[in-house]
């Protein structure tokens, strides 16, 4: 990102640890601005530092727009939409923002990280899968099915009904 142009503000370093693993500070990048990439861009292609690339912490990249609407351009720009901030005390440009922000989770003053569990959540584009998460996902990760099991001698029919054992494939 940054031989694409972003500019370090502050940079991840190793952290040594006596655990397995690889751990990194907490970094920070200052991006022109956020476009999405053309659907033809390839893993390791020459993008913009700003192309919405899924970039995962410890790691932020940030841009100054020059107004609200050029800010919702930026965030916009992308494939994935899985969550927007606004931070703002203007109750009219919240409503814009809740209107036009392409993202399944939209939060006014407060982060996008930690989501909550009482709501919906998911992404509208790559990041996301068009379900509700959290409480929700009982309603997509059950499987409702309705059975009954006969036990000793066979139901009565009702009345008007008829059956022939012949009817029943061994």
């Amino acid at each position: 990102l940054a031989r694409a142009g972003g500019e370090i503000v502050v940079p991840c370093t190793p952290i040594e640890t006596p655990h397995a693993g690889w751990f990194l500070s907490p970094g920070v990048m200052r991006v022109d601005r956020f476009v999405q990439a053309p659907d033809t861009a390839s893993p390791g292609s020459m993008l913009s530092a700003g192309a919405d690339l899924e970039v995962f912490g410890p790691f932020l990249r940030v841009s100054i727009a020059k107004n609200f609407d050029d800010a919702l351009a930026q965030a916009n720009a992308t494939r994935f939409g899985l969550a927007a901030s606004l931070f703002t005390r203007d109750p009219n440009t919240i409503e814009r923002f809740r209107r036009e922000a392409r993202a399944g989770c939209i939060n006014i003053n407060c982060g996008t990280a930690g989501a909550s569990s009482k709501l919906p959540f998911g992404g509208l584009g790559l990041s996301g899968n068009h379900r509700p998460a959290g409480a929700f996902s009982l309603d997509y990760c059950a499987i409702p099915i309705a059975g009954m099991t006969e036990q000793g001698q066979a139901a009565a029919l009702a009345e008007g009904m008829r059956f022939d054992d012949d009817w029943l494939q061994d």
